[in-house]
């Protein structure tokens, strides 16, 4: 649910806990089904400061996958290589 993994990472920040890569490699995993979504929370992290983990990458581009989003994925790709990450 997008929505729903949205709203965690923000009850998460309200709280006083920022949400980390982990926090936002969960709520990606549910987001393989939505690739609008997937893309916007991988940007949504990048202006947090939030380095995008490998597992990360890894869901997003399973959402670029199942949305036959080439450019995007390629995109994705290179930013996981400028990292030095290995999926």
């Amino acid at each position: 649910d997008p929505k729903g993994a949205s709203r965690l990472l923000q009850q998460m920040s309200d709280a006083g806990v920022e949400p980390d890569a982990v926090s936002y490699s969960c709520a990606l995993a549910g987001l393989t089904s939505d690739p609008p979504a997937a893309l916007a929370l991988m940007q949504s992290m990048r202006d947090r400061g939030v380095q995008p983990s490998a597992r990360c990458y890894s869901s997003a581009l399973a959402a670029c996958r199942r949305g036959r989003c080439g450019a995007e994925a390629t995109r994705l790709l290179r930013q996981a290589e400028e990292q030095g990450l290995a999926l």
